[in-house]
């Protein structure tokens, strides 16, 4: 948990790779539930998404709701939560947006039954990360807000500080620009403060979402960019993604505005190109089979083709991938996708 939180991924590969042995070899059911969830977080960050869903799979088959008193005094709190809350955001990355809110029940109803207040605080918070992955913003902010509530009633100082900067993207998304970005700000200055850099990237993405919503493209570009020099660092691509995709957003928007040096040129003078930016994230999410963030991408890049008059080439695009969704229909992204193959989409 130590290197996870710090950021440093490699090692807490590491060591989840070691507890599952451990955990393995001895066949104690307690043991092998924490070790699986362990590999499935770890191995999501580092983009091995297939693995981490299996693994938070195995870590459920093990899960025992009449052994919950057990698993507190050992984990102190409810590894049932952290299992299906995992489990929720690595289906929805692969593709399957309902079956990760079915997945997200399971975890709100553990949490709210648990006697452990920080277990019900991180079903609110992955409520709130679920929820925005799917871009169903009143849904996100109302679980960001209950999980502060919670962290605030009990003392809870690390989901508090996560849910803050959910909360925050959310404030920006019904129009209270100024105080959700002040709110997203406080938490990565928090997160800086404590040396705590798991979640830091995921903040700088949120508050890059937010620049670009709120028409503050050059720094939605600088945030983007430094989250990505902070995922090279640690070894994390979980965020990268996205991170692309936001910064060609900001560029693609720059360029509109007829700033085309601040759209062409980052701080440290290298050239950035919309296209590009797309095209990196549609092939990253391709590695890691996130259909979910392909599917975003495309969008974005087709849309961009589509300005340059490469039209048939953009719908051959994003049309790939649609065809490979079955549910989440009426999801933002699925919807947009939909209209710009009918031509009646932006």
């Amino acid at each position: 948990a130590y290197y996870l939180v710090s950021g440093d991924i490699p090692e807490a590969r590491t060591v989840a790779d070691q507890d599952l042995r451990l955990a393995t070899a001895t066949g104690d059911p307690m043991m092998l539930i924490g070790a699986h969830i362990a590999n499935g977080i770890s191995l999501m960050y580092v983009g091995d998404l297939a693995s981490a869903k299996d693994n938070c799979e195995k870590a459920a088959t093990y899960y025992d709701r009449d052994k919950r008193a057990a698993y507190h005094a050992m984990y102190r709190m409810d590894p049932g939560v952290f299992l299906h809350s995992e489990l929720a955001r690595n289906l929805w990355l692969i593709g399957q947006p309902d079956a990760a809110l079915k997945s997200l029940g399971l975890a709100l109803d553990l949490g709210k039954d648990s006697p452990d207040p920080r277990s019900a605080a991180f079903a609110n918070l992955f409520g709130g990360v679920v929820h925005q992955f799917r871009r169903e913003v009143p849904k996100t902010l109302e679980h960001a807000a209950r999980c502060i509530e919670m962290c605030d009633e009990h003392g809870i100082a690390q989901e508090r500080v996560w849910a803050m900067a959910i909360h925050g993207w959310a404030l920006v998304h019904t129009g209270s620009a100024e105080a959700g970005i002040k709110e997203l700000e406080a938490s990565i200055a928090i997160q800086r403060s404590r040396h705590a850099e798991l979640n830091l990237t995921y903040a700088l993405r949120q508050l890059a979402d937010a620049y670009v919503f709120s028409g503050s493209y050059v720094q939605a570009r600088d945030a983007a960019r430094e989250g990505l020099r902070i995922s090279e660092r640690h070894g994390e691509v979980a965020s990268k993604v996205e991170l692309y995709r936001i910064m060609g957003e900001s560029a693609r928007m720059l360029a509109r505005t007829g700033e085309i040096e601040a759209a062409t040129h980052t701080k440290s003078g290298s050239t950035l190109s919309p296209e590009a930016c797309f095209r990196a994230a549609v092939d990253l999410a391709r590695k890691q089979g996130a259909k979910s963030l392909e599917l975003r991408s495309s969008i974005a890049l087709a849309r961009e083709m589509r300005d340059r008059g490469m039209d048939a080439d953009a719908r051959i695009l994003l049309k790939k991938i649609r065809s490979q969704f079955t549910e989440g229909i009426e999801t933002r992204d699925l919807k947009d996708a939909d209209e710009f193959l009918s031509g009646t989409g932006t």
